[in-house]
């Protein structure tokens, strides 16, 4: 079964996406964090945490699809239809 995020596109999407929810939550709660992208460092620090932190956005994402489809694929089955329905009402 595809999804639609089984594209290369649509998961570089979703990184981002994840990505900003990531960093708003992080300047909003992290005083330390504030301060840093506040002060003035020089760029290349901001480039490493940036991309230190996409990459992770990335492998987090990816394990999630993966984890998501595993458990799709596990529990939707025509063989047992009340385990499928369990499934349903709990999405």
């Amino acid at each position: 079964m595809k999804f639609w995020f089984d594209t290369l596109r649509s998961r570089l999407l979703l990184t981002f996406i994840t990505y900003v929810l990531y960093m708003l939550l992080y300047f909003l709660t992290d005083e330390v964090m504030r301060d840093f992208y506040l002060e003035k460092h020089p760029v290349w620090d901001y480039v490493v945490d940036i991309l230190t932190t996409l990459v992770c956005v990335f492998f987090f994402v990816q394990l999630s699809i993966c984890y998501s489809k595993l458990i799709y694929r596990r529990f939707m089955s025509l063989a047992h239809p009340y385990r499928s329905l369990i499934v349903f009402f709990v999405r």
